[in-house]
């Protein structure tokens, strides 16, 4: 079997004689025309704005659904969800809200005073009137007569002030002390009811 191929370099590839239609060759000038004329019609635009109006048409870089809602319009679930909300009820007819919980008071501070007893409770060791007046006459800077009433705190505060005050101050603190204890002891000796010196710490009145 032979397999041997002939070359040919210059393959005759003649074309056919095709006749012209001259119908169909005045169709294509007018369509030529008709191009021409609405090219020279329509706004000039470079390359790079059509092709940019191409892109932007083509794909929208912030669609709608990406831009967020301002202002007091409802968002679509908001408004969904108002639907299934409770009905709002109406205060009953003559309820005053300002009636409760809103009007305050001042109260003024008012320290404690414990309860003053003119009787002595039975069993009871009454202070004496003369020992506590003489006391803060004699020894009022050290605060002897408020130890003996009972009255802790005052009597602490006047031997403070009096041994510790006395170094700081040339014993200034020390003749003021005195000076508030000898009266202390005055008003004790001449007070009169109803005084707060009649008594003593637990407000039991003092024995003549």
């Amino acid at each position: 079997m032979s397999t041997d191929l002939h070359h040919d370099p210059e393959p005759k590839n003649e074309p056919s004689d095709i006749g012209f239609d001259p119908e169909l060759e005045q169709a294509v000038q007018k369509a030529e025309e008709v191009a021409r004329q609405a090219e020279a019609a329509a706004p000039y635009t470079t390359p790079d704005a059509a092709s940019e109006a191409q892109a932007s048409s083509s794909q929208d870089p912030f669609p709608y659904e990406s831009v967020p809602h301002f202002g007091n319009a409802p968002q679509p679930e908001e408004a969904q969800n108002s639907e299934t909300q409770a009905p709002n009820y109406t205060a009953p007819q003559g309820y005053d809200p300002g009636a409760f919980g809103q009007q305050y008071y001042y109260q003024p501070y008012r320290p404690y005073y414990p309860p003053r007893y003119d009787v002595p409770p039975a069993g009871y060791p009454q202070k004496s009137r003369l020992a506590a007046g003489l006391l803060g006459i004699l020894f009022g800077g050290l605060g002897v007569h408020n130890f003996y009433l009972g009255f802790q705190t005052k009597a602490i505060i006047q031997l403070l002030v009096t041994l510790i005050g006395s170094i700081f101050t040339c014993g200034a603190s020390a003749a003021a002390m005195t000076i508030w204890g000898f009266v202390e002891g005055i008003l004790i000796l001449t007070a009169s009811t109803p005084s707060s010196y009649l008594y003593d710490g637990k407000g039991v009145i003092l024995r003549d």
